[in-house]
């Protein structure tokens, strides 16, 4: 038979796994929320990241689009440079002087040149053009 002091221990020893399930359940509950706070956290951070990646996209695309304007801006002012060296090297092969064949055949080949490879011979000739004009 059970004793008063037996029921007590059993009580006692009930109390006891009954605080220490009570513990390991608030222990659980924290980590939950904790777990719950990092994901909230986490998932706050994906969405900014994701605006930041749209936002960089974005600002790339502009700036593709400022590149391609310059880049046309620079193939005009390339046309105009060869325009301006052109009629500088004609004013200045005629300026009242009569062109020696050899020039005039090598102006007539340079004239008939395509505009591309025109670039490249004119920048090769601007020490030529200059030393004429003097």
């Amino acid at each position: 038979m059970q004793t008063e002091a037996d029921w007590q221990k059993r009580a006692e020893d009930n109390d006891r796994l009954r605080r220490g399930i009570l513990r390991e359940l608030d222990a659980a509950k924290d980590r939950l929320a904790q777990e719950g706070a990092a994901k909230a956290d986490l998932l706050e951070l994906s969405h900014k990241l994701a605006e930041d990646l749209h936002t960089a996209h974005e600002t790339i695309d502009e700036l593709r689009d400022e590149i391609q304007g310059l880049r046309a801006e620079a193939d005009d002012l390339r046309a105009q440079t060869v325009s301006l060296a052109e009629a500088r090297a004609v004013a200045s092969m005629t300026s009242g002087q009569p062109m020696p064949a050899k020039l005039q055949a090598v102006v007539s080949a340079y004239r008939r040149l395509p505009k591309p490879l025109r670039r490249g011979v004119n920048v090769l000739s601007r020490p030529l053009i200059r030393s004429r004009g003097k």
